[in-house]
């Protein structure tokens, strides 16, 4: 006798529930303004869905969060500046008259840095992740002379540069290595400093939250009807007494088709995208298999 068995995920419900996935600290999310204020701000929303259940969400303009499908979350600014001032006395000059000219130079570096967070949704997993950061530069020295004259002011310099600077982290989410790149992200964005809200309609996840006791508390919409998982796989017979089963994949989606004798050891034998089924046959002389179907 042989047997096949085949495992999907789906989502258990009898109707329209939530299920809690985690609750961060509204602090780590929050400015003091907003925080002090007791309520959520509007620009706090989810921005990015991934179809394993994993989200982006947060306030573009301050703070945001990735949460994985299991409830762990990475807090992170959205942006940050800094400022920096030098000042260096260049010469005390005086004449016959007793007058003193002082000249001075100043220099000023501002650095602004933006993280969209798409590249930590894109690769967060069990390994690690990485954290992509846009980081613009401004430059500025400028010589001030003072005298009984008053002051007269030239620039010397004013540079203006950028560049993305790719952080890995390790599986205990501490950063083990960097690279610094001039031009374009790899991001799916021109630029980690903007943002496209839209949402792909096409993963059936309805992400929503809420602020009380001090958290935020984030849930995920379940229904047996609607917000359910496809039957990924479905079993058949061929005529030669092996066995059928045809991966069903009606959004097309990218699918990893996995097997394993023991639930332990998998296999991934095929992958799939942009197709709608796939016919995985299994033959008479195997006395089990296990196959699963993985987004």
């Amino acid at each position: 006798m042989k047997i096949l068995i085949y495992i999907f995920i789906t989502i258990n419900a009898l109707g329209l529930d939530s299920q809690l996935i985690t609750k961060i600290p509204s602090k780590e999310l929050l400015s003091s303004e907003q925080y002090d204020a007791k309520e959520l701000p509007s620009g706090l929303t989810v921005r990015r869905l991934r179809n394993d259940g994993y989200f982006l969400a947060g306030d573009f303009w301050n703070k945001q969060v990735v949460v994985t499908d299991a409830g762990k979350y990475i807090c992170f600014d959205s942006i940050y500046s800094s400022n920096i001032f030098l000042t260096n006395i260049v010469s005390i000059v005086q004449n016959l008259n007793g007058e003193t000219t002082f000249t001075i130079d100043v220099f000023n570096r501002q650095s602004i840095t933006n993280n969209n967070g798409v590249s930590i949704l894109k690769t967060i997993s069990s390994s690690g992740y990485i954290s992509e950061s846009k980081i613009r530069i401004n430059e500025n020295s400028v010589r001030y002379t003072v005298n009984n004259n008053g002051t007269k002011a030239e620039t010397l310099n004013n540079t203006n540069y950028s560049f993305n600077i790719f952080t890995k982290y390790d599986s205990q989410w501490k950063p083990v290595s960097s690279i610094k790149i001039y031009g374009r992200t790899s991001t799916g964005e021109m630029d980690p400093s903007s943002f496209n809200p839209e949402i792909d309609v096409i993963n059936k996840q309805i992400i929503t939250f809420e602020l009380k006791d001090g958290y935020i508390y984030f849930y995920r919409l379940t229904d047996s009807d609607l917000l359910s998982s496809p039957n990924r796989i479905t079993l058949g017979s061929s005529q030669n007494g092996s066995l059928t089963a045809i991966v069903n994949n009606p959004e097309q989606a990218l699918l990893n088709i996995q097997s394993s004798t023991n639930l332990i050891d998998w296999n991934t034998f095929k992958t799939i995208q942009n197709e709608p089924s796939l016919e995985v046959v299994i033959p008479a002389n195997k006395p089990k298999e296990f196959i699963r179907a993985i987004e």
